[in-house]
């Protein structure tokens, strides 16, 4: 015997487990009964019949039952749809084969919650009129966890992100509708922490920002798509706040001025391409008081 055959042979009679089962109901309708020894892998079943071994993809099987009639296994359809909820909010409803079973919506950025029912584990898909899948959601002991995916109508992912019990954790990302990158954000319980950086679908970077505790805090940098920065702002808590400046693509100066609590403070100087200075405006709390 080859050793690979050796190896295999050796996961399948470790890597599985016999069921006392009768009789296998197919999907296509055909039923085949007087079965013996069946064995269930990852993706398929192996059984013994009329003295021959026979294996059977699982998505071939409607249901599995044994000599007492009970369920040994049992093929659920797992869907989800969007709905708008009587708050105006959206919402998602899960189903299993066509039954609803619970519902959820994200609460904000980065949190899921379950709003009712009790949903089996399983990955849950959403699907376009066209049959392309739309979303695709794990849910894990009655909750949000594993990898989640949303894709475009032409089936080009558009978001990936990891959930942990309803909370996203670690790296997401956003794709553009040609597959390159739109923007990556670590997440950390449900909220952005560190860096974030969105991309142009050339590839180059169009903006960074730091996030703490879910909020913007520290300098914000746009850039022109040739690499050269448009704007840097400060920010405190979600807020703009201290200096912004905002440059024309070849470097020039284009404005300068400061802000307080989200709010313009101050004088603001703005700038021909030249450096001439092409108006100066104060402000306070926000209004102008001259210009």
């Amino acid at each position: 015997m080859k050793p690979f055959l050796f190896i295999l042979l050796f996961f399948i009679s470790v890597g599985s487990f016999k069921l006392q089962a009768q009789t296998i109901y197919l999907k296509d309708g055909q039923v085949i009964e007087n079965i013996d020894g069946l064995k269930e892998f990852d993706q398929i079943f192996l059984y013994d019949r009329n003295s021959r071994s026979i294996s059977i993809a699982k998505d071939r099987i409607q249901k599995v039952i044994d000599a007492n009639g009970n369920t040994v296994y049992e093929f659920l359809l797992q869907t989800m749809e969007e709905f708008e909820a009587s708050d105006g909010i959206q919402a998602f409803g899960f189903q299993v084969n066509g039954e609803s079973i619970g519902s959820g919506r994200w609460i904000k950025e980065g949190q899921f919650q379950i709003l009712s029912g009790s949903i089996p584990d399983g990955i849950y898909e959403e699907f376009y009129p066209s049959g392309r899948i739309k979303r695709t959601y794990q849910i894990q002991n009655g909750q949000l966890n594993g990898v989640c995916k949303e894709h475009y109508a032409s089936g080009v992912v558009e978001r990936e992100s990891t959930m942990v019990n309803g909370l996203e954790n670690g790296v997401s990302k956003n794709y553009h509708q040609d597959g390159t990158l739109e923007g990556e954000a670590n997440f950390v319980n449900g909220q952005k922490e560190g860096e974030t950086r969105l991309y142009y679908e050339s590839g180059a970077v169009s903006n960074i920002m730091t996030f703490s505790n879910g909020m913007l805090n520290g300098t914000v940098q746009v850039f022109y798509e040739s690499g050269a920065i448009h704007t840097e702002v400060d920010f405190v808590d979600d807020q703009r706040h201290g200096i912004i400046k905002q440059f024309y693509e070849t470097g020039a100066e284009m404005m300068m001025g400061t802000y307080n609590r989200g709010k313009l403070e101050g004088e603001v100087v703005i700038y021909y391409e030249s450096g001439r200075v092409k108006k100066r405006q104060t402000f306070r709390n926000g209004r102008i008081l001259n210009s």
